[in-house]
C-alpha cells in the first residue's frame, strides 16, 4: 500500500506555496522589518557605534522566538504563559503607537514645510 506523502519539500517555482516562496518572502519581510521601518532606524541611530547597532539588531531578531519560549517553559503553570504574552503584546502596542506617531509627525512636518515655504526673491 502506497502512503500519500504530502509533506515533501518542493522547490518548483511554478507552484504557489513552496520553499522558494517562503524563503524569498522571509528575506523581504526581514529586510523591511530590520532596515526600513522608522522605529528600527531610530534604535540603530540612538546607539554610539555600528557594533552596538548590530547587537541591537541581533537581540531583536533572537527575541522573536521569546513568546514560543514562554509558552513552552510555563505551560504547566495555569495562566502564566497567557499573562506573559499579554504583557509582551501590550508593550508591542506601545511601540507601534509611538512608531505611528513618529511617522505622522515626520509627514506633517514635511508637508507643512512645503506648504509654508516662502519663496525668496
Amino acid at each position: 500500500m502506497k502512503a500519500n506523502n504530502r509533506s515533501h519539500v518542493n522547490f518548483d517555482p511554478s507552484i504557489r506555496y513552496t520553499m522558494w516562496s517562503i524563503f524569498i518572502g522571509v528575506i523581504f519581510s526581514s529586510k523591511a522589518q530590520y532596515t526600513y521601518i522608522q522605529t528600527q532606524a531610530q534604535r540603530y541611530m540612538s546607539v554610539k557605534d555600528t557594533t552596538s547597532a548590530e547587537k541591537v539588531a541581533w537581540t531583536n531578531y533572537v527575541m522573536l522566538m521569546y513568546p514560543l519560549f514562554v509558552i513552552e517553559t510555563f505551560r504547566r503553570f495555569s495562566g502564566y504563559a497567557g499573562l506573559s504574552i499579554a504583557c509582551i503584546l501590550s508593550a508591542t502596542l506601545s511601540t507601534l503607537s509611538s512608531g505611528a506617531n513618529s511617522i505622522v509627525t515626520v509627514i506633517i512636518t514635511d508637508i507643512s514645510k512645503q506648504l509654508t515655504k516662502k519663496h525668496s526673491m
